[in-house]
């Protein structure tokens, strides 16, 4: 009887472990709320401002967080076999821009998951992958898309931003390192307007 109370025991404080280390995997991604969408300044769309909850705790924003940067949003799902090949090109992005003032953000939506779970789904996706940027999760699957200015579309969609923070290209369709490469190099070399 005392083994089986020091099993049950040992096989309860396991549990709280692996409880600790689900809440920390669901901060990886996180759900956004969306302070002001994207507006219309001339011909071009001003970026959303956005704010998240990070790993300690604290709220990121968007416009902080990407001020004076380049920018590059991901609109991807687990499920597209394009999507993924793209993660493989962002992946290679990252490292290659990692000491510039590039910033790359994604965006999970269409997630087919039971909303209870797609959190959990979409972080453990993230976790296995290895993504190295910010993920964020879309929940009814068009209040992102319209925040950035867009009609929910396929995916992946790319969403480039410059320095000053305004929307300069969307791209439908998966694309390679080279082609993410040309498009964030054009925005590097643009100056900033003051």
């Amino acid at each position: 009887m005392k083994c089986l109370i020091i099993v049950l025991v040992m096989i309860s404080s396991l549990g709280a472990c692996v409880r600790k280390n689900d809440e920390k995997m669901m901060r990886d991604v996180s759900k956004v709320e969306i302070v002001k969408p994207a507006v219309l300044k001339g011909n071009l769309y001003e970026s959303p401002e956005l704010i998240w909850p990070s790993s300690d705790g604290k709220m990121k924003s968007f416009k902080e967080m990407t001020r004076g940067k380049i920018v590059l949003v991901n609109f991807w799902a687990t499920w597209c076999i394009p999507c993924k090949i793209t993660l493989a090109s962002l992946r290679a992005v990252q490292q290659k821009y990692n000491k510039q003032d590039v910033v790359i953000l994604g965006i999970s939506t269409y997630e087919t998951t039971d909303p209870a779970y797609r959190l959990d789904y979409v972080s453990k996706f993230v976790e296995e992958r290895d993504f190295g940027y910010p993920v964020l999760l879309d929940e009814d699957d068009k209040a992102l898309w319209g925040a950035f200015g867009m009609k929910a579309g396929g995916v992946p969609t790319m969403v480039f931003i410059n320095r000053d923070g305004f929307i300069e290209k969307t791209a439908s369709g998966s694309m390679s390192e080279k082609e993410i490469t040309r498009e964030l190099d054009k925005l590097l070399k643009q100056n900033i307007n003051p």
